[in-house]
């Protein structure tokens, strides 16, 4: 790893040799083990971070949502957030070792400027930019029948890349197809309660609003069930491997009994 950084930084050090500024943005800065190797790859720079920390259930179902969209994994979400492991804790601890400032800001597009976190992040690095007030998501999370329905392709093993691009369309066409699922009030204080993310925040921005989950959307919602397969399927006809294999050619003519996935 600290070759590989080592190999790239002259690279890097040319494209931003003219810059007064340059900024690094990246979710994948989340997943960043080694800050030590980072604050070496970025030596000479005055670093400041600013990171954006999401209500811990809101965190991990959109995490959920978005692994079950873009790669082959299955599980049902209780399965999921039992393995999910977030120390809110040690996670501000390291960055603060490693940068010279840190600004934390609660994701909530109620407490964002203009409620856009591009315009948000603009005003609290303090840049002399205008950033676009259209808010565009390029990259929803899919919820209801559409996450169902790529929960079972990743199943019979018919996750591709490429289907992506329909997934994002259906999901910004149909209400039910994106923003969160459905979680039992129960489980959500339960999974909420074990974790030390709600503390932490409410730390740092004080009253943090929880959303309530059962107003989310159903997996394999038997109501829309069939009028859902059809929708979704016409988007996917092309993927003949997905259309036409009999498991969902039945549930597009509603032949099968919807259930929950298996853990």
């Amino acid at each position: 790893m600290r070759q590989s950084l080592k190999a790239l930084r002259p690279a890097f050090l040319d494209e931003v040799r003219d810059a007064h500024t340059v900024i690094l943005s990246s979710e994948g800065f989340q997943n960043v083990e080694h800050l030590d190797l980072l604050a070496e790859f970025l030596d000479g720079f005055e670093i400041e971070t600013i990171c954006y920390l999401r209500e811990y259930l809101s965190y991990v179902a959109s995490a959920y949502a978005h692994e079950v969209k873009g790669s082959g994994f299955v599980s049902d979400f209780v399965a999921f957030e039992e393995r999910f492991y977030l120390d809110l804790p040690d996670f501000i601890a390291r960055w603060r070792h490693v940068v010279r400032r840190c600004e934390w800001r609660l994701y909530d597009r109620a407490r964002l400027v203009d409620g856009n976190v591009i315009a948000d992040f603009v005003a609290t690095a303090g840049l002399p930019l205008e950033p676009s007030r259209v808010v565009v998501d390029s990259n929803p999370s899919i919820s209801g029948n559409l996450l169902g329905f790529k929960m079972l392709v990743n199943m019979l093993g018919l996750h591709r890349p490429e289907l992506g691009p329909p997934m994002n369309d259906l999901a910004l066409a149909h209400a039910r197809f994106r923003g969160p699922i459905y979680v039992d009030l129960p489980t959500q204080k339960r999974m909420r309660d074990r974790n030390s993310c709600k503390r932490t925040l409410r730390n740092l921005f004080g009253d943090v609003q929880e959303f309530d989950f059962e107003a989310g959307n159903r997996v394999f919602d038997p109501f829309f069930l069939e009028q859902d397969m059809k929708t979704i399927l016409q988007e996917f006809a092309q993927f003949e491997a997905v259309a036409n294999h009999p498991l969902i050619a039945a549930l597009e003519r509603g032949q099968m009994v919807a259930g929950e996935m298996p853990r």
